[in-house]
């Protein structure tokens, strides 16, 4: 009785924990917004009022969130790890439910494999993907303690950002492949890899099709009119893949295995169509950043009140996002998930062949 109160009550603190980081950035935002402390926005005609503090600050929210998150996630794995490793209750499981006898024990093995080892995998890419996020927003935060000129602006941070977002959307379509296809043990269980292999080789293509015009935009002059077109290209390149990547997962977790409340997955859909942001922010970036005028004050204000704002918006995604990995570890969904998803995939070609062979027969007769 008393691990259960204690189980709840550390639970309930990760709950506290993760919302709170979007709790104190929506505070900071209406302060900002009521009172102006952060000195954030532009004069009437376009000129700088101030050091826009709010996305430093937005970035130190975001390294303090990853940072408390990461132990969580990493408790969540824990507990896991802890669940696949109860091998003997997973093939009891298995066996009462699928029809799998003691004869079967070498079938059994090698599905509670594919279990522990897919739920690892799983969760080792979240954790790579909170690691890029920490490298990100910590690069960001010292990037406020050094000489910020044109260069710098222009041509190091967004490059920056750009590497990392490469990195944290293809971590995230290797997630989607773990979730599509069980890829481990594939020997044991006589499965091609040619699914892995298609997804990798896809994967390299879009390094290519990220890294060349990469390097072409920074072998321009910043100050050439081509440079922030090509930067342009490459943020919407970027934030395609990201927003696809991210919602191929969603449409993944939404699943009848895991049961995911419905809230959490329309929020996540929000933070996956915000990836769309980026070009934007690109376009802030490379043409009214440094100038205290611009042709276009009111696209100036709206463009960056958005580059001031979505930042937070990212954040309140990730903050749900993470309440979605805590509650498919605290419900028990993801071991479920694989357990079915897995034997799924090892049926549904004979199941197939089987529904077509009788509504042949049917036809015939």
């Amino acid at each position: 009785m008393r691990d259960a109160k204690e189980k709840k009550s550390t639970q309930l603190n990760e709950y506290i924990i993760t919302i709170l980081p979007a709790v104190i950035g929506l505070i900071g935002i209406l302060i900002d917004k009521t009172t102006g402390i952060f000195n954030c926005g532009q004069g009437e005609q376009g000129e700088q009022e101030g050091q826009n503090v709010l996305p430093i600050l937005n970035s130190i929210l975001q390294v303090i969130f990853v940072l408390v998150t990461l132990v969580i996630l990493n408790n969540c794995w824990n507990r896991t790890k802890k669940e696949a490793g109860q091998s003997e209750q997973i093939k009891r499981y298995l066996r009462t439910n699928f029809n799998l006898k003691d004869e079967n024990e070498p079938s059994l093995n090698v599905a509670h494999a594919v279990v522990s080892g897919t739920a690892k995998q799983f969760f080792c890419a979240w954790i790579v993907i909170w690691l890029l996020w920490l490298g990100y927003y910590s690069g960001v935060c010292f990037s406020s303690l050094v000489p910020q000129n044109d260069y710098f602006l222009k041509v190091l941070m967004p490059l920056y950002r750009n590497v990392f977002n490469f990195l944290s959307s293809a971590v995230l379509f290797t997630i989607y492949l773990i979730l599509t296809e069980a890829t481990v043990h594939t020997r044991a269980r006589n499965k091609s890899k040619s699914f892995i292999l298609n997804g990798f080789t896809l994967l390299m293509v879009l390094a290519l099709l990220f890294a060349l015009p990469s390097l072409y935009a920074v072998s321009l002059p910043y100050s050439s009119d081509v440079y922030p077109m090509c930067m342009i290209f490459i943020s919407l390149f970027l934030s395609i893949f990201s927003a696809i990547s991210f919602t191929l997962i969603i449409g993944k977790l939404n699943s009848a295995y895991l049961q995911i409340p419905v809230a959490y997955i329309v929020i996540l859909y929000f933070y996956a169509i915000s990836q769309a942001y980026e070009p934007l922010s690109t376009i802030y970036e490379m043409y009214f950043v440094g100038q205290k005028k611009s042709c276009y004050p009111e696209l100036q204000s709206i463009i960056g009140l958005l580059y001031d704002v979505i930042p937070y918006i990212t954040l309140l995604g990730k903050v749900f996002l993470m309440l979605t990995l805590m509650w498919i570890t605290n419900n028990q969904r993801i071991i479920f998930y694989i357990i079915h998803r897995s034997i799924a995939l090892e049926e549904a070609p004979s199941s197939l062949k089987k529904f077509q062979r009788y509504m042949q027969t049917n036809s015939n007769e």
